[in-house]
């Protein structure tokens, strides 16, 4: 139970607007299965001595008691949290409204909160779960855009103590392509970001290696012969300043085998070669191609 005093409830209210702007912040700027932290260490810093260091640590010994405590997203509808049977959470965040990119808008826009809700042990007494360093809890968030009102958007956050994990969504994330990719790769381009985003880099570089690929073959329309020879060919189709200037692609489908035949997975070099196809394009445009 919460204790009543005065002080503690200040505290807590303050780190339940925390803990929704950390909401806020894991949704709008992190990808699955990243994370971000909340942060409060500061705030016990301040707690009144006037009377003695037991006092001090009497509320510090309460708050913390809240934060390790069940979190409980405030329901937008009745303003109430949605838990269990059982006694109510240390933790009441307001789930934020949050900007999102809306598939329907084309275009990001502000969604609002439509409900959260624990679903740990949805359906069941309030029960609470620990692993080391933490409680466990799993929030069921969604939110509607508020421009088209279409079909509201699924959010699982994971917390685990004070750490909150973007761990799943329905529809999965879009993805904005670079204009000068053509559409016929946005797919595989798509693909190898939300891999890379998710921390699936080699399979990300496995992706990156097929839009070459498929792209020579497409240009080429020589589907039958070893991807080396397509390669060869579609360079042969360049012009000779362009190849002196910009990315080569068959430089980078080498440079992406090399790095998936050794299982290297390489942040780095997803990120230059993500960076040179692009370029190859808007080269591309440049010279009319």
């Amino acid at each position: 139970m919460l204790s009543e005093d005065p002080k503690v409830l200040e505290l807590v209210d303050e780190i339940d607007k925390r803990i929704t702007a950390s909401v806020k912040h894991l949704l709008e700027t992190k990808h699955l299965y990243q994370s971000t932290t909340v942060e409060y260490a500061d705030l016990l810093d301040d707690l009144p001595d006037d009377a003695g260091v037991g006092l001090s640590q009497g509320l510090q010994k309460a708050v913390l008691s809240a934060v390790n405590g069940d979190w409980a997203p405030i329901d937008r509808a009745d303003h109430r949290p949605r838990l269990g049977d059982g006694p109510p959470p240390g933790i009441q965040f307001e789930t934020p409204d949050v900007k999102l990119f809306c598939s329907i808008c084309k275009r990001v826009e502000a969604f609002n909160s439509v409900s959260g809700e624990d679903f740990s042990c949805r359906g069941y007494p309030q029960i609470s779960f620990e692993q080391s360093r933490g409680a466990v809890q799993v929030f069921a968030l969604s939110f509607q855009c508020q421009s088209c009102k279409g079909v509201p958007e699924v959010f699982l956050v994971r917390r685990h103590g004070l750490k909150l994990t973007q761990s799943g969504r329905s529809p999965i994330e879009h993805v904005e392509v670079h204009p000068a990719v053509p559409k016929s790769l946005h797919k595989w381009f798509r693909s190898a970001i939300v891999a890379y985003q998710s921390g699936h880099t080699l399979a990300g570089i496995f992706l990156l290696r097929t839009l070459i690929e498929q792209w020579v073959r497409e240009i080429t329309q020589q589907p039958d012969l070893q991807a080396d020879r397509v390669l060869e060919a579609y360079m042969g189709l360049l012009p000779p300043d362009f190849k002196a200037r910009f990315p080569s692609l068959s430089s980078l489908y080498g440079d992406l085998s090399d790095d998936l035949h050794r299982a290297i997975g390489s942040s780095d070099l997803f990120e230059s070669a993500e960076a040179d196809i692009i370029k190859h394009f808007e080269a591309r445009r440049v010279f009319d191609l």
